[in-house]
């Protein structure tokens, strides 16, 4: 089967354009958070979170009409082939790993970092992301991206293993660094990679099952911390998230000759 490959850089979440609300944002937390206690900025979080729910309503409602006036016809014969079935088991281990992140954010107050400077750290992480994601795409483009993935997501194991045991303010920024990598290096190479190996007419639902599986288990792997985080030890489930980042390496690893 031969399909034209796709622009991974046009398949990232993340790009220099998103810089404002990545980066501007969590400064703009940490200033916040100079004058108003957490739960109070939780509070004043919630109103702009409200107006956009708000907004995103009205327009879902709006596209849904114009998505019954417009209805495409898709063929999805070719959707659940063995190697879209092998990409979607590797991607949902990673995602059973790839937890909220919050829990880094969580791991660090309680490793000592001040409130205050927790957006700082989150702001450094962006930084880095927005800088290196285009030029990851461009890579992937010019590369074998099943192996980005595979470096990626070991890179991402690596700093699971070592993230409990950071405890100084410059630990965590490199940590918080570093662990920008694993994105730019993966997001659009593993939506790229979806969309290489299925027919084009088929790619809207395809996409469909990526983020459904992407969603539910990214949803169990947050709780399976959060439970591992809470009545174990944070080390047991940072440990876990990098076993299974590893497990989908290797899982992808393993569809490099046959896909």
């Amino acid at each position: 089967m031969s399909h034209r490959r796709i622009n991974a850089a046009r398949h990232s979440d993340f790009n220099a354009r998103s810089i404002t609300h990545a980066v501007i944002g969590p400064l703009l937390a940490m200033v916040v958070l100079q004058a108003f206690t957490l739960p109070q900025t939780f509070m004043l979080a919630m109103i702009p979170g409200l107006i956009g729910v708000a907004l995103l309503m009205f327009f879902l409602k709006e596209n849904a009409e114009r998505g019954t006036r417009n209805k495409e016809r898709v063929d999805g014969n070719g959707v659940l082939t063995p190697p879209f079935k092998r990409a979607i088991f590797a991607i949902s281990l990673f995602s059973l790993a790839n937890s909220s992140d919050a829990f880094l954010i969580l791991q660090a107050h309680a490793a000592g970092v001040s409130t205050k400077l927790l957006p700082l750290l989150w702001a450094a992480h962006h930084v880095i992301k927005s800088l290196f994601t285009t030029f990851a795409g461009s890579l992937s483009d010019r590369s074998d991206r099943r192996r980005l993935l595979v470096i990626g997501w070991l890179l991402y194991a690596a700093i699971y293993l070592v993230f409990p045991w950071a405890h100084s303010l410059t630990f965590f920024f490199v940590l918080f660094i570093v662990y920008a990598v694993p994105f730019t290096l993966t997001e659009g190479a593993e939506r790229a990679w979806i969309a290489d190996i299925v027919p084009a007419d088929a790619r809207g639902k395809s996409f469909g099952i990526y983020y459904l599986a992407n969603g539910l288990c990214v949803l169990a792997g947050t709780a399976l911390f959060g439970a591992l985080y809470e009545y174990r030890s944070p080390v047991m489930a940072f440990h876990t998230g990098a076993g299974l980042a590893i497990f989908a390496a290797i899982a992808v690893s393993m569809t490099q000759k046959r896909t």
